[in-house]
């Protein structure tokens, strides 16, 4: 008679936090919006303060398009006319219909009046508060404030703040951005408090100094006022300047931090003492490359020497490694500040109009540029892409130092020395030149003048650019190698970027005709190219380009196949200028491809990006500069990704390893000052992903205590990270940490698994209230503790972690109305089951994921493809349960739907196939005397385990599985009364065992035992059974070391359920004087 059959609990994995999506576009950083997503989003959003979600993130963020606010306010002493300022001319081609979401608001700025026709009294005494407002602007506090008011008043959530000004109008909206930081904006029927609010912006209380307004800014903020941010600011030549004497300045406007992007048009060749310029963070700034973000950025080239490691070394022994620092600054600040030839009037306009090319328009259009990237709404140009670029060689700069100002550049004036943020200097200013600043930048636009051009602005920090090998060379022929030359100082994004499509087509507009025999115009195409290649070298052509294409995958397809060729016979008319605008091409169509679930053609297209990248790789070290090597490693994770999408884990993780190689030399050069916060930023978190990609590669691949390492190696650096920037990093944190518990629980190293994860939680803990996607974060790390806990016998606080997780998920779904976010809670609910049952709570743990299994059901009836295939573990969980509270045919019925659906996945999709589904039917059958049928349908399930894959999970739990296969064939057999079958069969299983218990006797589960039990069964009382009997102490004792309780409570064979009593039950049977019962 066999004796009675158990039931193998089903291995339900807890999730791991998505802290990345594998077919997420790698140009992309994931983000945190604050908002109502659930999780991490990759929303294109430009910043994180103005993401607003109506529903939950899935895979798409902010389905409600966020309105624009723009101020703009213009300079000194300007009117609108026929020569308009620039802000002028910018808010004039502002979308303002009911469709655009935009309002707009224009104020004159300081000195500006309408003069009346009668000289009356009023009339004079206009002019007298014209001249006086003109020297010491005593109207500039009522602009700031008007500008303020209307703000409050028109604000609403998730709207995008943008300021605009020149001159003084700009230092007043650097001034405004600084009081919506400092004190917010005041609630709807609050606008009695904004001079108040003014009052402690600007420190004064009561007209004078006051050392408690820092303190009481943050109260009056969160009394009255909303927290809002600033999206974007952009100015033309800030001048702070009024009446002979330097003032204090304002708090936050010698700082661009609180801005999320910031940019500012400074003009090389004003030299008067009362226009001195005021930079980003009192003489400084950051340029950032957004790579990916849809915008445009400068770069450094990188000057410091590298490791001469091989790509692999660090994996081998990881002790060895150099260190890295990986810093990520404060705030990542999007701040450029840009020089162009001109004085300050040339800059700001208003001098002549804008119709032609001329020194006004050039800053004009670059700031369209940059405030449209970044979501400002503007009618299109009438004016085409063929301007001429002779309009702006010929204009001249007006000269504004004339005899009238000279006095005053004698004068000892308080001024900025622009030695650092805060030295002053009295010596005469005596028309001297202005200071480019580190990080500043030179506009391409400049070497477009005449040879004889010399900009009177000096470089800070020698070298700079020697102007005579700069200007005026080789325009004429398109030779534009200097802008390779000079690219680490060169702001290279024309304004030919607004036409890259109208020369697109023009161009192939010459070569369509051709190909249908019409003799086109050789100077006309070298024109297209020259304007092409010069764009090129900015490095945005194809991302000007691509923007054009998208609308949906199967017609953006085509569109990308059109535009590869033609970038192909780009590259081959101008060598080298297109090959990084080719490979973007290729890139994209990859991704295109592969949302079409085309991963092999995808893979190809990437692969010649990639070589394409290798290539240009390939020069000098002066021309590898560190955007190149960025663009590799982004292109390397495309690869890996689709590799691993095929199954190519060896190779997946190869391009991985690649990847963290050229990301660690990035934060090397990183580390530099003259590069931006925001690649700095962008390189750590491509970083710490591409750590946990390979990490589960490793794990995958069977190489644990390679994958323990580099797990380890994430957390490390999320902590340092964190450690400088909790705000931004503990999240990241958590996230490491949760992912660290899974290297360890997969080693066996229990204990070590449940400290991690309870780190995760309690970090993630702290920060869950009000943070959706931390409480998600809490939620995931919750669920896998319940399992590391039953790992180590804590069954009453595995129970409470799976309710906690339960119940979180449960709230986030209720609010969240998302189909994903209650698959979630049914994912929870399965876990929450088996906590039960390990406390022997059997009915509540049927009803626990009976409940689950309901959820899924009626996602399936809204979408079935999406979550069908979870279902199958669902129901296997389910008719374990059944078959312990004493329901086998309940259970038999269970699974054999999950059987039914599985086979039909396994058709239909990429889903693995599951054999524990099998092994559990058969051991139902078994219960049920049906030995045939079980014998049967374990065959099934050790020919679908002899089929996976090794790549689709780790190997030893493929082997694993095989021993426990073994071990119900066995019972099987004996049920059949074919004993000698069975007897193979369990010493196969023991067999098995003993391989892989050197390499992890963690596995060693309470299958071994009833293996054991089988053959002694079938054993002689002698010296065979005594020596299997020895080796069972031996395993038992790593059992007891490793996991006291590992299988107590969740496995019931009566005395063997705890390792510790199948201890001494083994070591009893192997005294002489043991008797076999």
């Amino acid at each position: 008679m066999p004796r009675k059959q158990s039931i193998h609990a089903p291995y339900d994995a807890p999730s791991e936090p998505d802290d990345t999506d594998s077919h997420r576009d790698a140009t992309h950083p994931v983000r945190r919006c604050r908002c109502e997503c659930v999780r991490m989003c990759d929303c294109r959003c430009t910043c994180v303060d103005h993401c607003l979600c109506v529903r939950p993130c899935e895979g798409s963020c902010g389905s409600r398009t966020a309105r624009n606010l723009v101020v703009s306010i213009d300079g000194t002493s300007n009117q609108f006319g026929d020569n308009n300022t620039n802000v002028v001319e910018l808010h004039g081609r502002m979308l303002v219909d009911a469709s655009a979401e935009q309002l707009t608001y224009y104020n004159c700025g300081v000195g500006t009046y309408v003069p009346r026709r009668s000289k009356t009294l009023k009339y004079w005494r206009q002019r007298f508060d014209h001249i006086v407002d003109l020297a010491i602007a005593w109207n500039f506090e009522t602009i700031v404030i008007k500008a303020y008011r209307w703000l409050c008043n028109e604000y609403r959530p998730g709207d995008k703040i943008f300021l605009f000004g020149f001159s003084r109008g700009a230092y007043q909206i650097r001034t405004l951005a600084g009081m919506v930081e400092k004190v917010g904006l005041v609630n709807a029927g609050n606008q009695e408090l904004i001079p108040f609010a003014y009052e402690i912006y600007s420190q004064r209380l009561k007209g004078k100094e006051n050392d408690e307004a820092p303190i009481m800014a943050p109260k009056f903020k969160e009394t009255f006022s909303r927290d809002v941010k600033v999206h974007f600011a952009g100015a033309w030549d800030t001048v702070s300047s009024v009446g002979v004497l330097r003032q204090k300045p304002l708090p936050l406007t010698s700082s661009a931090e609180h801005i999320c992007i910031f940019r500012h048009a400074l003009a090389l060749d004003e030299r008067r003492v009362k226009f001195l310029p005021e930079y980003a963070d009192g003489g400084s700034s950051h340029v950032f490359d957004p790579n990916g973000l849809g915008r445009k950025a400068s770069m450094m080239v990188g000057n410091r020497s590298r490791s001469s490691g091989t790509k692999d070394s660090w994996l081998s022994d990881v002790s060895t490694q150099k260190s890295v620092k990986f810093e990520v600054p404060r705030v990542a600040k999007d701040t450029k500040e840009v020089w162009f030839a001109g004085s300050h009037s040339d800059i700001g306009g208003g001098l002549k109009n804008n119709l032609d090319l001329n020194l006004s328009s050039v800053p004009l259009l670059w700031m369209e540029n940059e405030a449209s990237a970044a979501g400002l709404r503007l009618r299109p140009r009438k004016s085409g892409g063929a301007w001429n670029w002779n309009d702006l060689r010929n204009d001249k700069t007006y000269e504004s130092l004339t005899p009238a100002w000279w006095p005053l550049e004698f004068f000892s004036i308080s001024r900025r020395s622009f030695k650092n943020a805060q030295d002053l200097t009295r010596v005469p200013h005596l028309g001297s030149g202005r200071i480019i600043a580190p990080c500043q930048r030179i506009h391409a636009s400049v070497a477009f003048k005449k040879s004889e051009y010399h900009p009177r602005a000096k470089f800070r920090d020698p070298p700079g650019i020697p102007w005579g090998s700069f200007v005026g060379k080789d325009i004429d022929n398109g030779d534009f190698r200097w802008a390779d030359e000079w690219k680490h100082l060169l702001e290279l994004d024309l304004f030919d970027t607004a036409f890259t499509l109208e020369a697109i087509e023009k161009l192939k507009s010459l070569w369509d005709s051709d190909s249908r025999g019409v003799e086109n115009n050789p100077k006309e195409e070298r024109y297209w190219i020259n304007r092409l290649s010069f764009i090129a070298h900015s490095g945005e052509l194809a991302a000007h380009y691509i923007p054009t294409l998208v609308r949906e995958c199967a017609v953006t397809e085509a569109e990308l196949s059109s535009a590869v060729s033609f970038f192909r016979k780009l590259a081959e008319k101008r060598p080298r200028s297109f090959d990084a605008d080719l490979a973007e091409l290729l890139e994209r169509r990859a991704r295109v491809l592969d949302s079409l679930q085309r991963a092999d053609e995808a893979l190809k297209y990437c692969d010649e990006a990639l070589t394409i990248r290798r290539k240009l790789l390939s020069g000098t070290r002066l021309r590898v500069t560190a955007r190149k090597r960025e663009k590799l490693a982004i292109c390397l994770e495309l690869v890996s990704t689709y590799h691993r999408a095929l199954d190519r884990t060896e190779t997946a993780m190869e391009a991985t390893k690649e990847s963290i190689f050229l990301r660690r030399d990035l934060a090397d050069e990183y580390s530099d000052e003259s590069h931006g916060d925001l690649q700095r930023s962008l390189n750590v978190i491509s970083f710490l992903r591409c750590l946990k990609l390979l990490s589960d590669d490793l794990r995958a691949l069977d190489r644990l205590p390679e994958a323990l390492p580099v797990a380890q190696e994430r957390v490390q650096v999320s902590r340092e990270l964190a450690a400088s920037e909790p705000e931004a990093f503990n999240a990241t944190l958590g996230q490491s940490l949760c992912h660290l518990s899974f290297v360890f629980r997969d080693l066996g190293r229990y204990e070590d698994s449940c400290s991690a994860v309870g780190e995760a939680a309690e970090l993630q803990s702290g920060l869950a209230t009000g943070d959706r996607a931390m409480q998600a974060d809490l939620a995931t790390s919750l669920h896998h503790m319940a399992f590391s806990l039953r790992d180590v016998a804590q069954f009453a606080e595995s129970l409470d972690a799976a309710q906690n997780a339960v119940g979180i998920r449960r709230t986030l779904a209720v609010s969240a109305k998302s189909d994903k976010a209650n698959a979630l809670v049914a994912h929870s609910l399965n876990g929450l089951s088996l906590a039960l049952k390990a406390l022997g709570r059997n009915e509540d743990a049927v009803a626990s994921v009976q409940e689950a299994v309901s959820i899924q059901r009626r996602l399936i009836e809204k979408d079935d493809a999406k979550f069908k295939p979870g279902l199958p573990a669902l129901l296997n969980t389910l008719s374990y349960h059944l078959y312990a509270i004493g329901q086998p045919e309940n259970a038999l019925t269970a699974i054999d739907e999950a059987i039914t659906m599985q086979q039909q996945l396994n058709d239909t999709s990429t889903v693995n196939y599951n054999p524990n589904i099998l092994d559990t039917r058969a051991n139902v059958l078994c219960t049920l005397g049906r030995y045939e049928d079980a014998l049967h349908t374990i065959s099934e399930a050790q020919n679908a385990n002899n089929c996976k894959e090794p790549t689709s999970e780790p190997a030893i739990y493929i082997r694993e599985r095989s021993a426990v296969y073994l071990a119900t064939r066995a019972k099987c057999l004996s049920g059949l009364g074919r004993h000698n079958e069975a007897f193979a069969a369990s010493t196969d299983s023991v067999l098995v065992y003993r391989q892989i218990a050197g390499q992890a006797p963690y596995v060693i589960s309470e299958v071994f035992s009833e293996s054991v039990d089988s053959i002694l069964g079938c054993l002689k009382e002698d010296e065979e059974e005594m020596n299997l009997m020895k080796e069972v102490v031996v395993l038992c004792r790593v059992l007891n070391k490793h996991c006291p309780g590992r299988f107590g409570g969740t496995f019931t064979v009566g005395s063997w359920s705890k390792p510790s009593t199948r201890l001494r039950t083994a070591r009893c049977r192997t005294c002489p004087r043991h008797a076999r019962t």
